[in-house]
């Protein structure tokens, strides 16, 4: 504190001393504690000034310093490319790899990955330092760890899945699914031909002479969810919107549940989006609309056409019987998996 500062507060109490003294005309003592009393408080106004403009002051930097950080960190491009054997015969095992690179990497991955490049999804903005999870689902096909994950980087990078082609399958073509999510999100998705037969040389069937046929990136998707857990799913839609900005997330269920015609406006929502994103929770399993919504998902689109986004472990609260091929428990360790991956990078930040 300046010395002019000090000087007038000497002044100043030495005045109200003098008033009060001769105001009231009180015993000295008592002059004195009222005068102390004065002091302090004064004294405590000071102090918590300075201790708010220090933390208002630390938490624009703090602020700025996350702002800056945030600036620093590049948002990529990404190529998903698919390696395979073009064909499989029955009772084989391979090893199915999905690849995460720049456009201008390819060639790369083409050097270091296994078998051949059986399709690919372009286009993909991820930001580096973010953790890919990437699960697989062949229902014909035997796949020894169906998830897998990867963290982006900038570099080139793989998941591997171990398949087994059962001996007693046909041949013929059959059809799976990859699911892309970044950081516990789904953003993309993959969808598999692979082609299975007992010839040595066969003729590649037109649908498949590019092996995986179909890939899509998730730009539309409809949020169910109970009412109760709207805080919680508005923050996880958040962050879903971090990673991919521009998807259109419908979250007005609950406003078409009010309507006189809400039957006809969810069958005519529902449907009609790139993907159906389930909230899963204890009041989600208890809501007949959540209930009604699903079910119209599953009747409408498939079973495939479901991404499940677990707010709770699904052990404790377990997914309906109907949907438990959609493997709840792996979407939700895909979400843990990333908190983790935040918390170890904050703590060694």
């Amino acid at each position: 504190m300046p010395i002019f500062n000090i000087t007038s507060l000497i002044i100043f109490f030495a005045i109200l001393y003098s008033v009060i003294a001769s105001v009231f005309n009180l015993p000295l003592i008592i002059s004195w504690l009222i005068y102390t009393i004065f002091f302090v408080i004064y004294m405590s106004f000071i102090l918590l000034g300075k201790i708010i403009a220090r933390d208002d002051t630390r938490f624009k930097i703090d602020n700025e310093h996350m702002h800056h950080k945030d600036l620093d960190i590049p948002n990529d491009v990404v190529v998903f490319t698919a390696h395979a054997p073009r064909w499989v015969a029955p009772g084989a095992k391979f090893v199915l790899d999905i690849w995460a690179c720049l456009k201008d990497q390819l060639v790369t991955v083409a050097e270091l990955a296994r078998g051949e490049s059986v399709g690919q999804k372009m286009g993909v903005p991820i930001e580096r330092g973010t953790l890919i999870t990437i699960s697989l689902d062949i229902p014909d096909l035997a796949v020894r760890d169906p998830i897998d994950h990867l963290v982006w980087c900038g570099e080139p990078a793989n998941a591997s899945f171990q398949v087994t082609v059962p001996k007693h399958l046909s041949n013929g073509d059959y059809l799976g699914t990859a699911k892309i999510a970044a950081s516990g999100i789904p953003i993309a998705r993959i969808d598999l031909g692979l082609s299975i037969t007992n010839e040595v040389y066969p003729e590649t069937p037109a649908e498949f002479k590019r092996g995986i046929t179909i890939a899509s990136r998730t730009k539309t998707a409809f949020a169910s969810y109970a009412s109760e857990d709207r805080a919680e799913v508005l923050s996880r839609i958040q962050g879903m919107k971090k990673i991919a900005p521009d998807l259109d997330i419908f979250i007005d269920s609950i406003s078409l549940r009010a309507g006189d015609d809400w039957k006809q406006q969810l069958e005519s929502v529902v449907p009609n989006r790139d993907t159906f994103f389930l909230f899963w929770s204890r009041f989600a399993k208890e809501s007949a609309w959540v209930e009604r919504e699903w079910k119209l998902a599953l009747a409408k689109r498939g079973i495939d056409y479901i991404d499940p986004v677990p707010l709770v472990d699904p052990d404790i609260v377990p997914p309906p019987r109907r949907l438990r091929k959609l493997h709840f428990g792996d979407a939700y360790l895909a979400y843990i998996e990333y908190q983790r991956s935040k918390e170890s990078a904050a703590n060694s930040g």
